[in-house]
């Protein structure tokens, strides 16, 4: 577990940057990109975070991997046609909030006590996590839920199925309905591998935090009992 805590600054805000890589992470979260959005990253070379192994690995943005990365099972913005939503702006939709709630902290700094706007790390000096939810900021699809949300029957006919394709493919829970959860909640995730390197916006989504997904190469004996236990109670919703 993380013992290394430090609050989000001033300068972290200041400095964060959503590279090439993060934007393809986080385009899994749209069902919908614009055409202009599309073209500026097809066809380019980007690195991949394996959900299993933990690592990056090169791949390039074709037509075949951008469709595969939306169709990704999960939680989706609410982006029609006609928007301009793209990983871009809502990279700078977040920094401007950020910077927003930096400003409140200011004028009250007891305020920023008890946020999730926190990095952790394993000790100092190791790569540092945030992991924090920002409430009613924009609207989207929370496609996970919780056992104490399903009927009897949802819990009786979860299935087993693959998030993710290729070595990113992680097997989880999923139920069947014909809608998702609506919802203006939004997950961040912000790293930084060294006190030299830039924090980066790794990913961001409409819904709840979670752990990551269980994984016994990576994890000590208390992360995986907690990630075992969230994920064996939460199925994702595959629309029907």
């Amino acid at each position: 577990m993380a013992g290394f805590k430090r609050l989000l600054s001033t300068k972290d805000v200041m400095e964060l940057e959503c590279t090439l890589d993060n934007q393809l992470h986080i385009i899994r979260h749209f069902d919908y990109i614009p055409e202009f959005y599309y073209q500026t990253i097809l066809d380019k070379d980007f690195f991949e975070w394996c959900t299993v192994t933990r690592q990056y690995q090169k791949t390039k943005a074709t037509p075949k991997k951008i469709t595969e990365l939306m169709q990704t099972l999960g939680s989706k913005f609410h982006n029609k046609p006609d928007a301009v939503l793209t990983p871009v702006t809502l990279f700078y939709d977040v920094k401007l909030k950020l910077i927003s709630y930096m400003q409140e902290f200011c004028y009250n700094p007891q305020k920023q006590e008890g946020t999730d706007l926190e990095f952790t790390a394993k000790a100092e000096g190791e790569e540092e996590s945030l992991l924090a939810l920002i409430p009613d900021f924009m609207d989207g699809y929370c496609s996970l839920t919780s056992h104490d949300k399903m009927t009897t029957s949802e819990i009786n006919s979860i299935y087993k199925g693959k998030r993710g394709s290729g070595t990113d493919a992680f097997e989880v829970n999923i139920i069947d309905r014909t809608q998702f959860i609506p919802t203006r909640d939004v997950v961040i995730n912000i790293r930084k591998k060294d006190m030299f390197e830039t924090p980066k916006l790794v990913t961001c989504f409409n819904g709840i935090k979670t752990p990551t997904f269980p994984n016994s190469n990576f994890q000590d004996e208390q992360e995986l009992e907690i990630s075992t236990k969230f994920w064996d109670r939460h199925a994702f919703i595959n629309l029907i």
